[in-house]
This record gives C-alpha cells, structure tokens and sequence, in this order.
C-alpha cells in the first residue's frame, strides 16, 4: 500500500495546528479583555469573566422587624446614634407617610416633620436626631464634621453649576460640563452628590437622562475640596456591541469608611472599586452576584446590593475584598438598602408586589467574625 506523504504530513501538524489554534485563542481572549477594559467596554451579563469569583458564605439571617407598611414608603434614615430607622413617605411626596421605628423593639415612636424657614426637612422625635432631608423628602449632600453642604443647579448648554457652602455662605462654585453631552438634546442628569467621610472629596455622577438608550456613558467626578481640583474620575462601561436598546454601567458611588475608595455597579456589569488615590479600578463581584446602588458597610467589611424580580438573590452582601457572598432572595421589589451609622447592621425595605405592602428587614452581622 503506497502512503501519500501529504496525507503524513498533515496527520503530524494537524495536533500542532490545534495547539497552536488554541493558544491563539487565548491570547486573543485575554488581550482582548485587557483591552475592553482599558476602553471601558464590557459584555454586558459577563463582567470580569476571568477574574475570581467569590464564594458562598452562611451569615446569621436577617428578621422582620415590621410588616405591612404602606405601599408609599419608598426610603430610609437612621438616626445618628443607630437606635431607629426613619420609613419615609415617596420622593416629591415625603408628607405621604411617615414612621420612626425603633429597631430593639419594633416599636412605633412619635414622630413628624418640621420645616425651616427654606423648606428644609427635620424629623422630629422624641430624644433622637436625624439628617436633614430637602422639600422633596431627599436627604441633603452635606458633610456636618466640616458644616459643608453642596448644591446644584442648571445652566445653558448642557451645563450645570455646583456650588459648596459653609454654614449660609457659598465658598465655592465650580462649572461642570461634559463634551460627552455637547450636542444632546437634554443635559445630562447631575446626581448622587455624596461626601467623602472626612469631607475631603465629593464625588457625583453626570448620566444622559434616559438610562438604556446611548445618551452617553455615565461619569463619575471628584472634587478634591482642599486643592479646589474638580475633574472626570472615570466614566462607566458600555457594551462591546452595541445596537438601539444597550445598557451602560451605573457609577453611583458609595464610600468605604476610611474615604480611600467607592464602590459602583449593577447586575448588567457587575460591581467595581475605584481607589480616589491611586485611580485603581479593580473588578468586586460579577453580574451574577451583584446588584443595584452598593453601599459600604460602617466597618468597611461589607458592601450591600440589591436586585429586582429575583427569588433568590433580592438582597446580596459582598465582602469588601470580593471573597465571600451571601444574599437573601423572596423580594420582588427591594426599595431601599442603609447601614446604621454605628455598626454593621442593614435594614431593607421589601415590596413582594407593586401593589401590596411593604416589609421592613434587619440583617445584623455586628457579632459576625
């Protein structure tokens, strides 16, 4: 039988083809991921597809601390000294509902509205004080170890005006404005003012007004408010392929206690750090264990997330070093996340339905190694 020696030949290189094939492949993948990362793209639902992922871990469970509550209520506040939770009316609406639970023993305290003279927002109850909440029922952006409060308001040509004061006086004021939104029809959206713990920073977000339709990638800002230094900190990512109904990366941030980082992200990409120092940005979670609005924990151990229209994973703790997850599900529709400012306890507000009532819950993980 005569051996045709092409057939040989091809019968040796074929493996070696393989190989060769599969490495290429690799060094595609991960070139290509570095280089995702370095423009600020992603797949979204993919998230840091080669980096670790975190493992389950059993924390105590949180309890009901108070049930059927009215369908209005839509955020919380603690007081300042962690003993209760303020359940606050609708945005725009803060007179719709409100009530002071004090979270030892579950009772209704006394409670109301007082409003100054600038139609600023005071919770009054009996021997406890809260932050000051806007006419709106929002909390105000402001920083009480320096008596800073910051401010905003619109200008012509898909500007806006930020101004920092101290006490009644502006001492402050700063243009801010993204080439990002130069030719849109709507300015952007100016948010999520917050303070850094020791009011060196504020950090904010610029985002295009309507969320999954390419109004632009969201920004996160940084004011260095000793050195009067305002600029782009970073911008969120967007999906490597994108047609007319793409998401992009939400980059509200939420300070870690020692105010050296801020945690962003959502279920689309995932959750990431960003040091304000180093300008590191580090993947946390993925996608499929992360949430909306993070939110540090008061030790700097925890950072919390929430989710929508999930069974299993309605509310999900992150350690802060992306090791370890928990989370609790049977929550259709959380409305709210906050940590008490005292310790490592997280109340969450949970609708099982648009139109039912709303559950408040207490995760403690004070007493947890």
């Amino acid at each position: 039988m005569q051996h045709n020696p092409l057939t040989n030949l091809t019968r040796t290189l074929t493996p070696i083809a393989a190989f060769a094939t599969a490495v290429l492949c690799c060094i595609f993948v991960f070139s290509s991921a570095e280089f995702l990362a370095r423009h600020e793209l992603a797949f979204p639902f993919a998230g840091n597809m080669f980096g670790p992922q975190p493992s389950p871990s059993t924390l105590p469970r949180p309890r009901l601390i108070r049930g059927g509550l009215p369908i209005s209520t839509s955020s919380l506040l603690w007081s300042e000294d962690g003993t209760a939770i303020a359940i606050l009316g609708g945005y725009y609406q803060p007179e719709l509902s409100l009530q002071v639970v004090d979270t030892s023993t579950a009772e209704l305290l006394k409670s109301e509205y007082i409003a100054d003279a600038s139609g600023d927002l005071t919770i009054h109850s009996p021997g406890l004080s809260f932050p000051h909440l806007d006419p709106n029922g929002y909390p105000l952006t402001t920083c009480p170890a320096r008596g800073l409060k910051a401010t905003t308001r619109e200008l012509p040509d898909n500007a806006w005006e930020l101004t920092i004061w101290e006490s009644q006086t502006a001492i402050d004021s700063y243009r801010v404005y993204s080439p990002q939104w130069a030719k849109a029809r709507l300015p952007p959206h100016l948010g999520n003012l917050t303070f850094s713990p020791s009011c060196q920073y504020l950090a904010f977000t610029l985002r295009g007004w309507v969320y999954y339709e390419g109004e632009g990638q969201e920004e996160l800002w940084l004011l260095d408010l000793p050195d009067h230094d305002l600029g782009l900190a970073l911008r969120g990512r967007w999906a490597a392929i994108r047609i007319w109904d793409y998401p992009v990366q939400n980059v509200a941030p939420s300070w870690s206690p020692d105010g050296s980082s801020v945690a962003f992200g959502d279920p689309q990409f995932g959750l990431e750090v960003f040091n304000v120092q180093t300008d590191e940005r580090t993947w946390l979670s993925p996608p499929t264990a992360s949430g909306y609005r993070p939110k540090w924990s008061t030790s700097g151990r925890w950072i919390a997330s929430y989710r929508e229209w999930s069974t299993e994973t309605s509310v999900i703790l992150t350690s802060a070093d992306g090791k370890f997850i928990d989370s609790v599900g049977n929550c259709y529709f959380p409305l709210d996340v906050a940590w008490s400012p005292t310790n490592d306890e997280l109340a969450f507000l949970c609708g099982d339905h648009p139109s039912s009532s709303v559950d408040l819950w207490l995760w403690s993980l004070t007493d947890h190694p």
